[in-house]
């Protein structure tokens, strides 16, 4: 189904889509993929679904860039592989108007693992970056029973002074 012919398809069920599979032997004409996920996805699930969809991809954007920028000192395992993800997602965003992903049997899988790995990402990064604040509030206002992040007295890990 190529874009125009998609798009006219599309606005038979603008709302609520045609559903994720059709029969064949109901259609006239044979239907390819339309190389757009963005116009696939508001062929089968619409214009209330693509809304939804858009607002996941942008709620997972603004996730992603949270814990970006000037973090010297807070970088964490999850805040560096969220700017990875941020790059995924800039990509896959990109990528999603020329390509349908929901075409393959497994792609669709790595997507949402990286969905899902960005949201998770942003509550570790978010809950161990309040950590680190914490203990620098508490180092700076001087409190003396100021829990220390693991390591060796003295090593790279020990707080400062």
């Amino acid at each position: 189904m190529p874009w125009k012919q998609g798009w006219e398809r599309s606005l038979e069920h603008p709302w609520i889509g045609h559903g994720p599979h059709y029969d064949i032997s109901y259609t006239v004409t044979k239907m390819y993929s339309p190389h757009n996920s963005y116009l696939y996805y508001f062929y089968t699930i619409g214009a209330i679904g693509i809304a939804i969809y858009f607002w996941l991809l942008i709620t997972l954007l603004r996730m992603s860039v949270k814990y970006m920028g000037p973090r010297i000192g807070v970088s964490t395992f999850a805040t560096d592989l969220l700017a990875v993800i941020h790059i995924q997602l800039v990509v896959f965003i990109a990528d999603a108007i020329k390509i349908n992903f929901q075409r393959n049997t497994m792609y669709f899988l790595l997507i949402w693992l990286m969905f899902g790995m960005c949201a998770a990402c942003y509550k570790i990064a978010g809950a161990r970056v309040a950590e680190i604040r914490g203990l620098r509030r508490a180092r700076l206002d001087g409190e003396a029973d100021t829990p220390h992040p693991p390591g060796p007295p003295g090593g790279r890990l020990s707080p400062l002074k």
